[in-house]
């Protein structure tokens, strides 16, 4: 977690990292041209293909893109997209607080 903490941007084709960066506000560049259509035909249904067809966060088509990316990510910060879905799947209230409200909803299911 420090070193993400300590990161400017974050390259990632889609795994938790993504969503750690965001609720810290870092911008996300993922190498479209490397995963997208896996996981547009293998999950498409799921939050990670959301976020590539409706283009959350930094999308590079090509190597050469992604390097012009980072620059603008320096720059621009997290995007608006990124910014609006990470309020409506990790709510500000929850931030920081969520494996504590996990771990009580869990005691109060076992007390049941």
């Amino acid at each position: 977690m420090e070193e993400l903490v300590a990161t400017d941007v974050v390259i990632s084709d889609i795994s938790s990292i993504v969503y750690e960066a965001w609720s810290l506000g870092k911008p996300v560049i993922f190498p479209d041209w490397l995963v997208k259509d896996k996981v547009m035909s293998d999950w498409p249904n799921s939050i990670p293909a959301k976020i590539y067809s409706e283009k959350i966060g930094y999308h590079a088509y090509n190597f050469d893109h992604m390097i012009e990316l980072i620059d603008l990510a320096l720059i621009q910060g997290i995007d608006r997209k990124a910014q609006q879905f990470m309020r409506q799947i990790l709510p500000q209230r929850l931030r920081g607080k969520s494996g504590e409200v996990t771990a009580q909803v869990l005691q109060k299911i076992a007390k049941l």
